[in-house]
């Protein structure tokens, strides 16, 4: 279990399997052999806490999450959201290449459609609305187009959801894996392993700080990270 950040301008290489950030600084001796360490800015293993385990001291804050046990059973390796809840990682700016992976488990409330969910709000001063890695649950509407089945999306603030929509579901209530990178100006979002969206169309926004289960306005995370 993870979520990590990396900064690609350092490696220029796309890495998956993983959630990233970015500095110099020296990296923790227990990171695990999976994670590269090369341009790592943060790692999140929610060991009992949303601590940096990186070395690198982007402790996130957290904002109602409770712990909860990961996609291995292991208790207290996880983050349980509410909707309402969330963590805040406070020096998380990301510069232009980057990767960002999580895995997620679902919890929505079926008497009542909210229609979008945010593990991942990608928060940037330079476009009008708030981007981020979404997914929506099976009634929700896209430009007044039905989606049948739950998707995992990229929103960059100002497209259409018609532009960042893709017809790959996931199954409701099981834990799946995401990793989304930007390189240049391409966006590559995957699913289990898959690539489900490669776009260069998508704006290439600033990202000023990541937020993790929740939204700065709205349609906040129902479910677990881990």
């Amino acid at each position: 279990h993870y979520i990590w950040f990396n900064n690609l301008e350092l490696m220029k290489t796309i890495i998956t399997l993983t959630i990233i950030l970015i500095t110099l600084n020296g990296f923790s001796q227990n990171i695990p052999s999976y994670i590269p360490t090369n341009g790592l800015v943060g790692w999140y293993p929610f060991n009992g806490n949303t601590n940096d385990e990186s070395g690198n001291g982007n402790d996130g804050v957290n904002n109602g999450g409770i712990l909860d046990s990961d996609k291995d059973g292991n208790p207290s390796s996880s983050y349980y959201f509410d909707g309402n809840s969330g963590i805040d990682i406070p020096n998380s700016e990301l510069p232009n290449d980057f990767t960002i992976t999580f895995w997620f488990k679902t919890d929505f409330d079926t008497t009542t459609s909210q229609g979008l969910y945010y593990p991942v709000e990608l928060f940037s001063d330079s476009v009008p609305d708030f981007p981020g890695i979404g997914v929506t649950d099976n009634l929700f509407m896209c430009d007044s187009i039905p989606i049948d089945s739950s998707v995992v999306f990229v929103f960059d603030g100002e497209s259409g959801c018609t532009n960042h929509m893709e017809t790959e579901y996931f199954t409701q209530g099981d834990f799946h894996f995401v990793s989304l990178t930007r390189q240049d100006t391409i966006y590559k979002l995957g699913l289990d392993g898959v690539t489900i969206i490669d776009d260069s169309t998508l704006n290439s926004f600033h990202i000023n700080k990541i937020q993790i289960g929740r939204r700065m306005i709205n349609w906040g995370f129902r479910g677990v990270i881990d």
